[in-house]
């Protein structure tokens, strides 16, 4: 059976929304729809007075401008693939992803931006380039490189803003007790101990969840 009557007929298994090239084609009207799901979050934030309902609707738009605008941009950078654009693209990634991890947190410190920039790309950096000339060997092929190293900034993103959260709102509510510790001598690891094993089990968690279902759920979820 020729491709073009194996993609008909999956169109008609799909109510025809699928195209020839086995893109599933989505109707303005179907995208709407969705709208119904954020409402729900929006209206259980409200009830629940969880005051996040504001968060909610400026990162659903957010997303519905980067995810339009990601083809336009991905396209050509694939296509030409030339490495300065590529290794240009990931840098934007990384710093947009340390200005997101650093908006979390409920309290602040000078460089924070900064800080949580160089914990991604230390991250990626020794990742990358384990995976792209160790196991890969493809270098910065964007067709790799880019999703391979989103994933891997998402995931770091995740963890950072959960444990640097977790830092910030200890050492701000629980000064006096370090302090404390300190006068009495001990060493500053020594009385930041609690504080950093706690955000580092807090900010392994979410990589923990993804590894223990990654082949029942994290790949099929892809």
């Amino acid at each position: 059976m020729e491709l073009s009557e194996n993609a008909t007929l999956l169109a008609k298994g799909a109510g025809g929304n699928l195209a020839s090239n086995g893109v599933v084609l989505v109707s303005n009207l179907q995208l709407a729809s969705l709208v119904v799901c954020l409402g729900v979050a929006l209206l259980a934030s409200h009830r629940l007075d969880l005051g996040v309902e504001w968060k909610l609707a400026v990162a659903a738009g957010r997303c519905l401008v980067q995810l339009s605008a990601l083809g336009l941009v991905l396209v050509p950078i694939i296509m030409y693939n030339y490495p300065p654009v590529v290794l240009a693209y990931i840098t934007l990634m990384m710093l947009v992803a340390a200005v997101e991890a650093s908006a979390r947190p409920p309290y602040v410190f000078d460089a924070m931006v900064v800080v949580c920039f160089i914990s991604i790309t230390a991250t990626v950096a020794m990742f990358g380039l384990f995976t792209f000339t160790v196991v890969l060997g493809t270098g910065l092929d964007a067709q790799y490189c880019i999703p391979i190293i989103g994933m891997i900034t998402g995931q770091s993103m995740s963890s950072l803003s959960v444990a640097l959260s977790n830092i910030v709102t200890e050492f701000a509510e629980r000064k006096s007790n370090i302090e404390n510790l300190l006068a009495l001598g001990a060493s500053k690891w020594e009385a930041s101990y609690d504080v950093m094993r706690s955000s580092v089990l807090l900010g392994l968690t979410p990589t923990l969840n993804t590894m223990s279902v990654t082949g029942l759920v994290s790949i099929p979820g892809k």
